[in-house]
Protein backbone atom coordinates (compact mmCIF):
# COMPACT_ATOMS: atom_id res chain seq x y z
CA UNK A 1 0.00 0.00 0.00
CA UNK A 2 3.10 2.28 -0.92
CA UNK A 3 3.10 2.72 3.19
CA UNK A 4 -0.44 4.02 3.36
CA UNK A 5 -1.11 1.11 6.24
CA UNK A 6 2.02 2.21 8.23
CA UNK A 7 1.97 4.90 10.90
CA UNK A 8 4.66 6.68 12.95
CA UNK A 9 4.56 9.59 15.56
CA UNK A 10 5.43 7.95 19.16
CA UNK A 11 5.23 4.32 18.03
CA UNK A 12 5.20 1.91 14.60
CA UNK A 13 1.55 0.88 14.00
CA UNK A 14 1.04 -1.60 11.02
CA UNK A 15 -2.57 -1.95 10.16
CA UNK A 16 -4.24 -4.57 8.67
CA UNK A 17 -7.78 -3.59 6.75
CA UNK A 18 -10.34 -5.35 4.40
CA UNK A 19 -10.13 -3.80 1.24
CA UNK A 20 -9.29 -4.73 -1.86
CA UNK A 21 -5.89 -4.42 -3.25
CA UNK A 22 -4.02 -5.55 -6.91
CA UNK A 23 -0.55 -6.35 -6.39
CA UNK A 24 1.83 -9.16 -7.11
CA UNK A 25 1.40 -12.73 -5.26
CA UNK A 26 4.16 -15.30 -5.95
CA UNK A 27 3.82 -18.80 -8.32
CA UNK A 28 7.00 -21.05 -7.72
CA UNK A 29 6.14 -21.69 -11.79
CA UNK A 30 5.75 -18.74 -13.28
CA UNK A 31 7.13 -16.15 -10.55
CA UNK A 32 5.42 -13.33 -9.79
CA UNK A 33 2.22 -12.62 -11.06
CA UNK A 34 -0.96 -9.89 -10.62
CA UNK A 35 -3.73 -10.67 -8.35
CA UNK A 36 -6.24 -9.17 -6.46
CA UNK A 37 -6.00 -9.48 -2.26
CA UNK A 38 -9.25 -8.97 0.10
CA UNK A 39 -6.87 -7.19 2.25
CA UNK A 40 -4.17 -4.62 2.84
CA UNK A 41 -1.14 -4.67 5.92
CA UNK A 42 2.20 -3.19 5.78
CA UNK A 43 6.00 -3.94 5.87
CA UNK A 44 8.63 -1.98 7.33
CA UNK A 45 12.29 -3.53 6.24
CA UNK A 46 16.15 -2.08 6.68
CA UNK A 47 17.13 -4.51 4.21
CA UNK A 48 18.69 -1.53 2.33
CA UNK A 49 19.55 0.30 4.82
CA UNK A 50 20.67 -1.48 8.10
CA UNK A 51 21.89 -4.93 8.90
CA UNK A 52 24.68 -6.37 11.35
CA UNK A 53 25.91 -9.98 11.95
CA UNK A 54 25.93 -9.77 15.79
CA UNK A 55 24.86 -7.90 18.10
CA UNK A 56 21.61 -7.03 20.54
CA UNK A 57 18.40 -6.67 18.71
CA UNK A 58 15.75 -5.35 21.15
CA UNK A 59 11.92 -4.51 20.66
CA UNK A 60 9.05 -2.93 22.53
CA UNK A 61 5.74 -4.23 21.64
CA UNK A 62 2.61 -4.64 22.45
CA UNK A 63 1.66 -8.04 22.87
CA UNK A 64 -1.84 -8.55 21.22
CA UNK A 65 -2.43 -11.57 19.22
CA UNK A 66 -5.31 -11.57 16.67
CA UNK A 67 -4.96 -15.77 14.68
CA UNK A 68 -6.38 -14.72 11.40
CA UNK A 69 -2.90 -12.64 11.49
CA UNK A 70 0.28 -13.49 11.49
CA UNK A 71 2.53 -10.28 13.25
CA UNK A 72 6.34 -10.75 13.94
CA UNK A 73 9.77 -8.90 14.09
CA UNK A 74 12.06 -11.14 11.88
CA UNK A 75 15.94 -10.90 11.39
CA UNK A 76 17.14 -12.34 8.39
CA UNK A 77 19.75 -12.56 5.26
CA UNK A 78 19.60 -11.74 1.83
CA UNK A 79 18.79 -14.87 0.86
CA UNK A 80 15.88 -15.51 3.55
CA UNK A 81 16.93 -18.78 3.96
CA UNK A 82 17.41 -19.00 7.54
CA UNK A 83 14.88 -16.72 9.63
CA UNK A 84 15.23 -15.57 13.52
CA UNK A 85 11.65 -14.49 14.72
CA UNK A 86 12.45 -11.88 17.60
CA UNK A 87 8.86 -12.88 18.13
CA UNK A 88 5.88 -13.98 16.51
CA UNK A 89 2.21 -13.72 17.62
CA UNK A 90 -1.19 -14.72 15.91
CA UNK A 91 -1.76 -18.01 14.32
CA UNK A 92 1.14 -19.35 17.12
CA UNK A 93 2.64 -17.09 19.47
CA UNK A 94 6.87 -18.03 19.73
CA UNK A 95 10.32 -17.03 19.26
CA UNK A 96 12.88 -19.02 17.41
CA UNK A 97 14.56 -20.15 14.27
CA UNK A 98 12.92 -20.76 10.95
CA UNK A 99 14.12 -21.94 7.91
CA UNK A 100 11.92 -23.00 4.16
CA UNK A 101 12.37 -27.06 3.90
CA UNK A 102 11.28 -29.24 0.83
CA UNK A 103 8.18 -28.19 -0.63
CA UNK A 104 8.57 -25.16 0.73
CA UNK A 105 7.31 -25.63 4.12
CA UNK A 106 8.39 -23.70 7.03
CA UNK A 107 10.12 -25.56 9.65
CA UNK A 108 10.52 -23.97 13.04
CA UNK A 109 12.61 -24.61 16.04
CA UNK A 110 11.27 -22.29 19.30
CA UNK A 111 8.84 -21.36 22.14
CA UNK A 112 5.80 -20.84 22.79
CA UNK A 113 5.06 -17.59 23.97
CA UNK A 114 1.15 -17.91 24.49
CA UNK A 115 1.27 -17.41 27.93
CA UNK A 116 2.01 -14.01 27.69
CA UNK A 117 -0.75 -11.06 28.90
CA UNK A 118 -2.78 -9.84 25.51
CA UNK A 119 -2.77 -6.13 25.32
CA UNK A 120 0.87 -5.47 27.79
CA UNK A 121 3.64 -4.27 26.48
CA UNK A 122 6.90 -6.76 26.25
CA UNK A 123 10.20 -6.04 25.15
CA UNK A 124 11.75 -8.79 23.23
CA UNK A 125 15.67 -9.39 22.95
CA UNK A 126 17.70 -11.25 20.88
CA UNK A 127 21.53 -11.82 21.41
CA UNK A 128 23.31 -13.12 19.16
CA UNK A 129 27.12 -14.09 19.02
CA UNK A 130 28.04 -16.21 16.67
CA UNK A 131 26.12 -19.22 16.55
CA UNK A 132 24.93 -19.28 20.37
CA UNK A 133 21.36 -17.10 20.12
CA UNK A 134 19.75 -16.10 23.28
CA UNK A 135 16.23 -14.63 23.61
CA UNK A 136 14.71 -12.81 26.61
CA UNK A 137 11.49 -11.18 27.62
CA UNK A 138 11.74 -8.16 29.64
CA UNK A 139 15.07 -9.00 30.54
CA UNK A 140 14.28 -12.10 31.77
CA UNK A 141 16.23 -15.39 29.32
CA UNK A 142 13.50 -17.47 28.02
CA UNK A 143 15.74 -19.61 25.09
CA UNK A 144 19.25 -20.31 23.96
CA UNK A 145 19.62 -22.07 20.61
CA UNK A 146 23.05 -23.12 19.19
CA UNK A 147 22.83 -22.10 15.20
CA UNK A 148 25.31 -23.08 12.79
CA UNK A 149 24.94 -21.48 9.24
CA UNK A 150 23.71 -17.64 10.71
CA UNK A 151 26.98 -16.11 10.14
CA UNK A 152 25.87 -13.31 7.66
CA UNK A 153 24.11 -9.71 8.59
CA UNK A 154 20.64 -9.33 9.52
CA UNK A 155 18.10 -7.35 8.60
CA UNK A 156 15.05 -6.17 10.42
CA UNK A 157 11.40 -7.28 8.83
CA UNK A 158 8.53 -5.80 10.76
CA UNK A 159 5.10 -7.19 8.88
CA UNK A 160 1.58 -8.72 9.18
CA UNK A 161 0.37 -11.17 7.41
CA UNK A 162 -3.30 -12.39 6.52
CA UNK A 163 -3.72 -15.75 6.92
CA UNK A 164 -7.22 -16.47 7.26
CA UNK A 165 -10.60 -14.28 6.57
CA UNK A 166 -11.07 -11.59 9.32
CA UNK A 167 -14.08 -11.48 11.25
CA UNK A 168 -14.94 -7.88 10.92
CA UNK A 169 -15.41 -7.42 14.41
CA UNK A 170 -11.40 -7.30 14.97
CA UNK A 171 -10.79 -4.98 12.23
CA UNK A 172 -9.04 -3.37 11.50
CA UNK A 173 -5.93 -5.14 13.45
CA UNK A 174 -2.92 -2.94 14.62
CA UNK A 175 0.69 -4.51 14.98
CA UNK A 176 2.06 -1.65 17.39
CA UNK A 177 5.84 -1.20 18.18
CA UNK A 178 7.12 1.26 20.50
CA UNK A 179 10.86 1.53 19.57
CA UNK A 180 13.23 -0.69 17.77
CA UNK A 181 16.71 -0.89 19.36
CA UNK A 182 20.27 -2.71 18.42
CA UNK A 183 23.68 -3.02 19.32
CA UNK A 184 26.46 -4.49 18.23
CA UNK A 185 30.42 -4.85 20.25
CA UNK A 186 32.52 -1.42 19.47
CA UNK A 187 35.57 -2.98 17.89
CA UNK A 188 38.17 -0.31 18.64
Amino acid sequence: TDGKNVRTGGRLTIETRKEKSEGLMWNPAAGFIPSTFDYTSGLVSTGKSFSQPDGIFEAKVRFKPVKEVVSSLILQGEDNSHRIHLFEMGTKNRVGVSITGTGGKLQMEGLDISNLKKGKWYIFTLKKEGRLLIWKINETEVMRLDKPGIDFPLHIDILSIVVEEIPGSKLPVRFETEWVKCYRKNLD
